[in-house]
């Protein structure tokens, strides 16, 4: 599965539960338990079989971390998801914030730019005009 996870853009429950080491009725529970976040869970085709996008797989692969290897409770992960959630939301309102004033700061400088440029301009035509009267 390893060489076509790249290419594919949909995995079934099965492939993904062989990914993770996990059996399908824990992703089933997870789903429930997670589903407050977006993300999460997986969709679904018409015929309702469960279709695991790559982001979804990362999301599962960080819930896998956070219980196996933290050995934290579900309502400890949710926490931590929640709280990092709101982090990220944070750190992704700040960037466009410097954005923001990294673009006003460009501006500023282009237009200091036109006016140094006009103002060099004027001097060597008032000092070719001094010149000539």
């Amino acid at each position: 599965m390893e060489e076509q996870e790249s290419t594919r853009m949909y995995f079934k429950i099965g492939d993904v539960a062989d990914l993770l080491g996990e059996t399908q009725s824990t992703l089933r529970f997870w789903e429930k338990e997670f589903g407050e976040f977006p993300g999460f869970i997986s969709g679904k085709n018409l015929h309702g079989t469960r279709r695991y996008s790559q982001q979804n797989i990362e999301n599962l692969k960080m819930i896998v971390f956070l219980l196996r290897e933290k050995k934290m409770t579900i309502e400890g992960a949710k926490q931590y998801l929640r709280v990092n959630r709101r982090t990220k939301s944070n750190e992704d309102q700040l960037i466009d914030y410097l954005k923001d004033v990294r673009s006003y700061v460009e501006n500023q400088i282009s237009a200091l730019d036109i006016y140094i440029s006009n103002k060099k301009r004027e001097r060597i035509l008032n000092g070719n005009n001094n010149k000539n009267s």
